[in-house]
């Protein structure tokens, strides 16, 4: 994979942070462990979005069979939910998938984010 297209990767996940902590710690104390999935792949371009959704393990995509799903569920079973957000990046060329620890931590970015929330009506995608 492309270096800078990891970093660019990296540095849009970073400059995201406090949305996708959010959605991290609502979907953790809601259904457990699981990852932030960010489909980028020509197709959802092409259609003017880029999906965004969390996912348990057995919601992860098919295309991530083998290797990468090893690894992917490896991250997501390991990650310290009060501290880091696991993601994966789909994308033409691959995937990226990473456990990155941030501040402020994933339970202050929803509180951030919706002051006056409980989890469910915060309106975020969570996969069922």
């Amino acid at each position: 994979m492309n270096p800078q297209l990891e970093q660019q990767i990296l540095s849009f996940i970073q400059s995201s942070w406090l949305q996708l902590a959010a959605l991290s710690w609502e979907a953790y104390l809601l259904r457990g462990r699981g990852a932030i999935v960010i489909d980028m792949r020509e197709t959802a371009a092409d259609a003017g979005q880029t999906s965004t959704y969390f996912a348990l393990d057995g919601q992860i995509p098919e295309m991530l069979k083998g290797y990468c799903l090893a690894v992917a569920l490896l991250q997501m079973a390991h990650y310290d939910p009060t501290r880091q957000m696991t993601y994966i990046v789909i994308l033409d060329e691959g995937l990226i998938s990473n456990t990155l620890t941030q501040e402020p931590a994933p339970a202050q970015c929803f509180l951030s984010q919706f002051p006056n929330a409980q989890p469910k009506q915060s309106g975020l995608a969570i996969l069922n």
